[in-house]
């Protein structure tokens, strides 16, 4: 499982650009990332729970949409990328 912290910034736009599907579909399921849980404190910060197939998907949209935001959401977006790729590699040493 992938654990990952997104600011209200990122998260705002995974939702806007329809990142998150309800998986009803053939085509939400393939391409949609489904999140296994979702904490949301108090300074709208979010916690999602991946499972690694859900977190590669994540991956993939978080490269393609860096290079469309601004310069400060690119380098928070960047740094959850760096973050997803050092958790995948450490699941993959684990087993």
């Amino acid at each position: 499982m992938i654990r990952l912290q997104l600011g209200r910034k990122t998260l705002a736009i995974l939702i806007l650009e329809d990142v998150f599907r309800g998986g009803e579909t053939v085509i939400d399921c393939a391409y949609g990332v489904n999140v296994e849980n979702i904490d949301m404190d108090t300074s709208f910060g979010t916690r999602l729970t991946l499972n690694t197939i859900e977190a590669k998907k994540l991956l993939k949209n978080l490269k393609e949409l860096s290079n469309t935001v601004s310069l400060g959401l690119r380098t928070q977006m960047n740094n959850k990328i760096k973050e997803i790729q050092k958790q995948l590699k450490e699941e993959v040493a684990d087993v």
